[in-house]
This record gives structure tokens, C-alpha cells and sequence, in this order.
């Protein structure tokens, strides 16, 4: 996995939709881990500005994007790179296999419910709807 720890020129796509995702993006600017204008809505992406971005991918998981390199990070990893901007030692959960594994899982129970866990804030057309995956909605149930 690359590092993109030094560039200033990254985007983080999210569901504008979700409550969740609009909360803890938010203070992703707020505590200066992300630019403001780093915040990017899922339905206002461009797939000619976001070439090597995986739409569908996106879709089920917050895309963290390098416009330098054109490097896509997404779910744990997007948010593990900012949060380690700030705090160094997060690096060592990350290389944790079984903490990694857990907080992997974990994202992806939340994503994958993210609509029935706080339903949408009433935006008429949001297309960042996530894919079915039953084996994360069976254990939500």
C-alpha cells in the first residue's frame, strides 16, 4: 500500500446522504486533517477528475483520492490516513493484523447499513446508495 501522508491535494468522497459520513467528515476539516475543499459529495464526482476511482467501489466505501498520483485509498484505509496525520500511533493499529481485521469488519457493518442505521437526511437525489451485502445486513438483524 502507498502513502499518501505529505500531499495536500487529496479529496475524500462521501455520502452526503448519510448522516454519519457528513458528521465525521465535518470534523475531519474541523481538525484540520482534511482540506475543506478536500470534501467531495459522492454525487457531484466527475469520473474525468476522479480517473482511477472504482464508482461502485466508492458507493460501499468513503474514497480517499490523490489527485497527484491518482491513488485511491478506501474504508478503513482512507480513514486510517488522515487520522494518522495527526495521531502517529494509530500506524501501529493499522499494522495490527487482528485490529485491522475487527475495525475492517467493523466498517463494513456500518457501510453496509449506514441507511438503517441513520437513515438518510432527505436528500432528493442521492445516488450513493450501497450494495446489498447479506452477510453484513443478516448480523445487523
Amino acid at each position: 500500500m502507498k502513502v499518501m501522508l505529505d500531499s495536500k491535494n487529496v479529496s475524500l468522497i462521501y455520502d452526503d446522504g448519510c448522516p454519519l459520513c457528513a458528521i465525521y467528515t465535518q470534523l475531519f476539516v474541523r481538525y484540520n486533517l482534511l482540506r475543506k475543499e478536500g470534501r467531495v459529495k459522492f454525487k457531484d464526482i466527475r469520473i474525468d477528475t476522479f480517473c482511477s476511482l472504482d464508482y461502485h467501489r466508492a458507493k460501499n466505501e468513503i474514497a480517499l483520492y490523490n489527485h497527484d498520483t491518482e491513488e485511491v485509498l478506501y474504508g478503513v484505509d482512507s480513514i486510517f490516513e488522515l487520522l494518522e496525520r495527526k495521531w502517529k500511533i494509530l500506524k501501529h493499529i493499522r499494522n495490527s493484523r487482528i485490529c485491522y481485521f475487527i475495525l475492517t469488519h467493523l466498517y463494513f457493518f456500518i457501510s453496509y447499513n449506514r441507511k438503517v442505521i441513520a437513515p438518510d437526511i432527505g436528500i432528493a437525489c442521492n445516488d450513493c446508495i450501497p450494495s446489498l451485502n447479506y452477510k453484513y445486513r443478516s448480523f445487523y438483524l
